[in-house]
């Protein structure tokens, strides 16, 4: 007989959610990694995320209480906005936990990379997720 134990008792309640859209960053040649120098990245007219950051990803955080967001990208002699839009959604994951707020169906709603540049690769905000967005370069 196997029995099985832990110590944690709410496991319905187990949140798999996340707030950050995962960007990576592609060479438009060869679909390889690009590592790209970043003067900042920020919220359009709002809060300054990176600033000085060599990365081939970003992580750029959401704002439950709205439905779209836009991310300035200032890199080499270059600046570029992307403009994503989502839906919001309360997930009751158990009725002891309560309701935890999820984005879904996340688009691209405007974009300054040009044409077939930026790319939604998995619209679920989710933990396991490894990518939302591919941005080629």
């Amino acid at each position: 007989m196997l029995g099985l134990s832990s110590c944690f008792d709410q496991g319905e309640c187990l949140i798999t959610n996340t707030h950050l859209v995962k960007v990576s960053l592609r060479k438009k040649v060869d679909n390889t990694a690009a590592t790209v120098h970043f003067a900042s990245v920020a919220v359009l007219e709002d809060t300054v995320l990176y600033t000085n950051l060599d990365s081939a990803a970003l992580s750029l955080p959401v704002n439950p209480g709205v439905t779209e967001m836009t991310y300035v990208l200032n890199y080499g002699s270059s600046a570029d906005t992307l403009s994503l839009g989502y839906s919001n959604q309360s997930v009751v994951l158990a009725p002891s936990c309560g309701a935890f707020p999820y984005q879904r169906n996340l688009v691209i709603t405007g974009s300054t990379f040009g044409q077939d540049s930026v790319v939604v690769t998995n619209s679920s905000l989710l933990k396991d997720v490894l990518e939302n967005v591919r941005i080629y370069y």
